[in-house]
């Protein structure tokens, strides 16, 4: 087994990130989820699903196995595309008015789809407590993407690229024509093994070009265009 590791240090009190994590609209405004009637409250079981529109819903699931108040949250994890039970632990440890947060995701299998999931978690974690910090600070996350592609990844593997887990409709990799389930290979002729290979690769590219994605199953290209959160966002044309 494996495990991924994040720490965080917020400029606001233990008590509102504990809110932040367990009050379900704080949730929604900063990790972009719907938790319904799930409540992190000891021995309940959750179920988040992302609020992007994506060709498969992204769900995670789970019990709450300890909740110390402003404190600690041990959570079993249950990803929708993993056989495997893991845990993620969140410690909010209070520093004067601010707040360490640290997430320790254990229980990861040494599998091909375990080493998908600790490089995704190594990824998103660190990215999470980003937005956390930066909800709570009132500021922009420090490191936004304007440009928008698409696919939202399991993670990456040394050998075989990034695995998609869902792709947000309507963006240029769902028109190129990536689903859930791909691995990405290449971007314009590019290896790409983990995720922040991605983010290297979009620093590099402009509204209007157009990307190849290749996929095991093949090559597909788009025109890159601004986010659909964007005013008057344009349509991805697609060729192949």
């Amino acid at each position: 087994m494996t495990s991924t590791h994040a720490n965080r240090i917020v400029r606001a009190s233990a008590e509102y990130v504990w809110e932040l994590w367990t009050d379900r609209s704080a949730l929604a405004s900063w990790l972009f989820v719907d938790a319904g009637e799930s409540r992190l409250e000891e021995g309940n079981e959750f179920r988040w699903t992302a609020t992007l529109r994506t060709d498969r819903p992204m769900i995670f699931t789970g019990t709450v196995l300890q909740a110390k108040r402003a404190r600690h949250l041990r959570l079993s994890w249950d990803l929708d595309v993993s056989g495997t039970t893991s845990t993620v632990d969140i410690e909010i440890k209070p520093l004067g008015d601010d707040a360490e947060v640290a997430i320790t995701h254990d229980g990861l299998p040494e599998s091909d789809l375990g080493l998908f999931e600790a490089n995704g978690f190594s990824y998103y974690w660190p990215d999470h407590l980003d937005r956390l910090a930066a909800h709570a600070e009132r500021r922009a996350p420090s490191h936004h993407h304007e440009l928008h592609i698409g696919p939202h990844f399991v993670g990456g593997h040394p050998a075989l690229g990034l695995l998609v887990r869902g792709v947000a409709v309507g963006s240029p990799a769902y028109v190129a024509g990536m689903r859930a389930g791909d691995i990405l290979r290449t971007l314009d002729g590019v290896p790409v093994r983990e995720i922040p290979d991605c983010d290297q690769w979009l620093m590099s590219r402009a509204y209007g070009d157009v990307a190849s994605f290749g996929l095991a199953r093949g090559n597909f290209s788009a025109k890159l265009v601004p986010p659909p959160w964007t005013p008057s966002a344009p349509q991805a044309d697609v060729g192949e």
